[in-house]
C-alpha cells in the first residue's frame, strides 16, 4: 500500500463536476455613490458546474498545470433603499481559466491558482405592491440588467487521489471583476436607470474529477 501511494503521479488530463458556495460583493463606485446613495449589494447562493484540467508532475514533486471551469449559479440578494424601494443583485454564471502550481505528496496535492475570471452579474431594483407612499406608490415592478465581466482570479486548494481514476478536491477562489455599468428600464420612466458597480466574488468549491 505504501509503495502504491508513493508512485501516484498527477500528470495527465482530468475533468468532472463541482458544487460551489458563492458570496459576492458589489459596491457602487465612490464618485457615483456620493450622488446616488445606492447601498452595497451582497448576492450569495450556490452553483453547479464543471472543470477540465491538465497537470504535469516533475521529478521534484512540483506540479504545473492549467484549469478551466464554468458554473451556473443561483445567487442573489437585495437591500432596502428607503421609500419601499429595494436594490437587487444576482450572479448568473461564473468561471475562469487559470494556471496552477502545486506540490504532490503521494495521493495529496496542494496548489495555488492565478489567471482570468469571468461572470455574468446583474443589478436592478424592485418595488412591492400596495405601497401607500414614497417611490413605490406608483405600483409594483421589478427591473434588472446584467453584464458579462472579466477580471483577475486567484485561489488555492487541495486535491486527493481517491483512486487511480477518481480525484476529490476543495478549492477557494477570489475574483475581482472591476467595474461596469448596468442599465435597466423602470416602468413609467422615459430613460433607463444606470448603475456602476465594482464587483468581487468569493467561491468555495467541492470538485469530483475523473482522470482520462
Amino acid at each position: 500500500m505504501a509503495a502504491a501511494q508513493d508512485t501516484y503521479n498527477w500528470t495527465g488530463w482530468s475533468g468532472g463536476i463541482s458544487l460551489s458556495s458563492i458570496s459576492g460583493d458589489g459596491a457602487q463606485a465612490p464618485a457615483i455613490a456620493t450622488l446616488g446613495g445606492i447601498p452595497d449589494q451582497s448576492p450569495d447562493g450556490f452553483a453547479l458546474g464543471g472543470q477540465i484540467a491538465y497537470d504535469n508532475q516533475f521529478s521534484n514533486n512540483m506540479v504545473l498545470g492549467v484549469v478551466a471551469d464554468v458554473s451556473f449559479a443561483n445567487a442573489d440578494g437585495s437591500v432596502a433603499d428607503g421609500n419601499f424601494l429595494r436594490q437587487t443583485s444576482e450572479i448568473n454564471s461564473l468561471g475562469g481559466l487559470k494556471a496552477r502550481i502545486g506540490y504532490a505528496s503521494g495521493k495529496w496535492m496542494t496548489y495555488a491558482t492565478l489567471g482570468l475570471g469571468f461572470a455574468n452579474v446583474g443589478y436592478g431594483q424592485s418595488c412591492p405592491a400596495g405601497a401607500g407612499f414614497g417611490t413605490c406608490a406608483s405600483g409594483a415592478y421589478s427591473a434588472s440588467g446584467d453584464s458579462f465581466q472579466t477580471g483577475v482570479s486567484a485561489g488555492f486548494g487541495v486535491r486527493y487521489g481517491y483512486s487511480e481514476k477518481l480525484i476529490l478536491g476543495l478549492d477557494y477562489s477570489y475574483t475581482d471583476l472591476g467595474g461596469d455599468f448596468y442599465s435597466f428600464q423602470v416602468p413609467g420612466n422615459i430613460l433607463p436607470s444606470t448603475r456602476y458597480f465594482d464587483t468581487e466574488i468569493q467561491v468555495l468549491k467541492f470538485t469530483m474529477d475523473w482522470r482520462f
